[in-house]
């Protein structure tokens, strides 16, 4: 029972939006959480709030929510994200949930002026930053809503929103027959840029960048060429071995 407490006392801190990994700035500044914190937080009926993004297949945790009315003791919840239309709940169902069981009138919230395929990618990040851990269940169905709504995005990006692989993505839109692209025939990075689906594009910007940052880690590489890091490896090794940066290639020239 010390033990539940000690866990309880632990929730309260856990409600803020820091960026997993901190380098995945992924799709640009719409989705950066760390925005939200600046909004101001106000005050919402309860009765008048909904269920927006439904990210979990089992629904809310009746232990989940104990431990949250345990750690608050009499203070207030933490503010949650609220969808301007309609008063839907981003973020933050286990929180509202909390609020009816202790006979709440009101919680704090933020409202976001967004729409519904944005507020499943902000649903997906905030639960992978804080709160109850999503199942691999629900990742992988979150990853297909997010892959229908924008198929031109990249597996990394899209892997850096879920908490999933990029090979897993990949093998998800595989499944689903789902390998649309950009009508510029380009995918949507981590970083806002778009770049060619094609692996000998990827492994010479790598190369590229390899060769004018020669000391740069290469996780680095990874991060800033959006390459999967097995990838950079590969050719890092080649070209330590005098050859190209795709497979199969001949000795580069001296």
């Amino acid at each position: 029972m010390g033990h539940d407490h000690r866990h309880a006392a632990l929730i309260v801190g856990d409600f803020h939006y820091a960026e997993p990994g901190d380098d995945d700035s992924a799709t640009g500044d719409e989705f950066d959480l760390k925005n939200f914190e600046r909004l101001p937080a106000r005050d919402f009926p309860v009765e008048a709030l909904s269920p927006g993004v439904h990210l979990r297949q089992g629904g809310t945790s009746a232990t989940h929510v104990q431990l949250l009315i345990d750690a608050v003791g009499n203070s207030e919840l933490p503010p949650i994200l609220v969808q301007e239309d309609g008063r839907r709940v981003i973020d933050g169902l286990h929180r509202l949930e909390a609020a009816k069981v202790r006979g709440d009138r009101t919680i704090k919230g933020r409202l976001l002026d967004c729409t519904d395929s944005e507020a499943l990618v902000l649903a997906m990040k905030a639960n992978s930053s804080h709160g109850l851990p999503l199942s691999k269940a629900d990742r992988v169905a979150g990853a297909q809503r997010i892959l229908a709504a924008h198929p031109d995005w990249s597996d990394r990006a899209v892997a850096a929103i879920t908490g999933l692989s990029a090979k897993t993505i990949a093998s998800l839109r595989r499944r689903t027959g789902d390998g649309a692209v950009h009508a510029d025939g380009k995918r949507l990075g981590r970083d806002g840029r778009r770049r060619p689906v094609n692996a000998g594009e990827a492994r010479n910007r790598a190369a590229e960048y390899i060769n004018a940052h020669p000391n740069a880690p290469l996780r680095q590489v990874a991060r800033e060429t959006d390459v999967s890091l097995g990838t950079v490896h590969a050719v890092s090794a080649r070209l330590r071995r005098g050859f190209g940066p795709e497979r199969g290639g001949h000795r580069a020239p001296a």
